[in-house]
């Protein structure tokens, strides 16, 4: 009998331990939960989130018994809550380093093999062997110089796979010094020659020291696009000129081994171009393949850079026929630290550490302009290119030629028209996200007008700006 008493005590003893032992573990995890959402919620909000993440924070939104019965004022609150924690920047790039560590994060495993033969290149064609403007008498292929029509040309009009040195340097004026070094990062080229292999990070090729953007595009789509940007000059016939300026963008012109990964930019801007009619497309494409070796592209952002804009500016003046005005009568200004959308979509400590610059010009005898060309924020933002995305932005300057210029553009336009001003009386930039007018009402009361319809590759290939730009007319 005592034998069993004793049992019963020795185990009474170990649950209350035991018990014991669990009480203190909960308490330790409610006092280190209560901590954290002290210094989270309690510490002064991490300042650089809107810098870092590239996008306005979420604004507390008004409570009333819509927004509470639908659910979006505790999803709103949620997010102005959390947009405003402390340390939150450090806090994300600790969880994409522990899920880098774990083989969790966006950082996967390639799941494309990378190739070194071109031929092998899934859904990619050769490009032209002269991606130069100047191929040919009385203008490039592809640029309409001279008012033909530029249906069925090629971007760089030509076959093969080389860059001709003498394109080259005819395509770089004499103005023109900067470099990738120093100007806040390495030419595209030097990916390939850094040694390090890229990983599949969800939409992105991420390299230590760049994100680039995956293209995919949808052959109806572009020629749906070219259809509707046909559609504008017949509308404009007798009173101004239309311009289809398609950008690549930076997975274009990197090593051929690492474009298996991604469609053709060349092939879905070819694709638009056989199907324009009345319309002059730009050949931007030969010029920034040119100037692959500058800094064209940013690495943290998918835009391209204002000098990229300024060799698309280039390639405009070619093909309307207008007389560039050089780099070399420009100063350049620098804004140090910018985190592109790229870098949001896909933060790295390594971009952290080593963010794009942006450089903009002005010109040193420039024209009056009634509408600022770059509006300089607290910190370095693409939204300096004319104060970032208006539904309309109308510009008057002071040259006094009479001629108007008109742009439909998604967010890469937004570099290129500074460079306008000098060759323009009037330029008025429409944004087909926002603008609830019509193009052709707005632009009734002038005459010898220049139309630039400018979309990245992105809005032309998916399709989705088709509709947009086609309500807008």
């Amino acid at each position: 009998m005592m034998d069993l008493v004793d049992a019963i005590s020795i185990l009474h003893n170990k649950n209350r331990g035991r018990v014991d032992v669990d009480k203190i573990n909960a308490w330790c995890f409610c006092c280190v939960m209560i901590f954290l959402c002290m210094v989270t919620h309690l510490a002064p909000a991490d300042g650089r989130v809107e810098e870092l993440e590239n996008r306005a924070l979420t604004a507390l939104p008004e409570l009333s018994l819509r927004t509470a019965l639908s659910g979006e004022f505790s999803s709103r609150v949620e997010g102005y809550i959390a947009d405003r924690v402390g340390f939150r920047t450090d806090f994300v790039l600790m969880s994409q380093s522990i899920g880098s560590a774990y083989g969790v994060a966006m950082r996967e495993a390639p799941t494309v093999i990378f190739s070194s033969n071109p031929a092998n290149r899934a859904g990619h064609v050769s490009e032209p062997a002269d991606l130069g403007p100047g191929n040919s008498a009385g203008g490039a292929p592809g640029s309409g110089v001279g008012g033909a029509q530029n249906s069925g040309s090629d971007p760089g009009g030509g076959s093969g796979a080389a860059y001709a040195a003498s394109d080259y340097a005819r395509t770089r004026p004499d103005s023109v010094s900067l470099s990738a070094a120093g100007q806040g990062g390495a030419s595209l080229s030097a990916v390939a020659a850094g040694g390090a292999e890229p990983v599949r990070a969800g939409p992105l090729l991420a390299f230590p020291d760049r994100l680039i953007e995956l293209f995919g595009y949808s052959e109806s789509a572009c020629i749906r696009y070219a259809e509707i940007v046909s559609g504008y000059a017949g509308a404009l016939e007798g009173r101004g000129r239309v311009f289809s300026l398609i950008v690549p963008t930076a997975i274009e012109f990197i090593d051929d081994r690492y474009k298996s990964a991604s469609d053709s930019e060349y092939a879905a801007i070819r694709a638009v171009n056989d199907n324009l009619e009345n319309v002059r497309s730009v050949d931007a494409y030969s010029y920034l393949g040119a100037h692959r070796e500058e800094y064209v592209y940013f690495r943290t952002d998918h835009h391209w850079t204002a000098l990229g804009a300024y060799y698309a500016y280039l390639a405009f003046c070619e093909a309307a026929g207008l007389v560039p005005v050089p780099i070399g009568e420009y100063d350049s200004y620098e804004l140090a630290g910018f985190w592109g959308y790229l870098y949001n979509v896909h933060p790295t400590s390594e971009l952290r550490d080593n963010p794009d610059t942006i450089i903009y010009y002005r010109q040193r005898e420039s024209v009056e302009v009634s509408s600022p060309l770059h509006v300089v924020y607290g910190n370095a933002t693409y939204s300096i290119f004319i104060g970032g995305d208006n539904p309309i932005y109308e510009i008057t300057t002071s040259v006094g030629n009479g001629r108007t210029c008109a742009v439909i553009k998604d967010s890469f336009g937004n570099a290129f028209v500074p460079w306008l001003a000098p060759n323009y009386e009037r330029i008025i930039v429409f944004d087909p996200r926002s603008f609830n007018g019509s193009v052709l009402e707005t632009l009734a009361g002038y005459d010898d007008i220049d139309l630039i319809v400018l979309n990245s590759v992105f809005s032309v290939g998916s399709g989705g700006f088709n509709g947009l730009i086609n309500g807008i007319r």
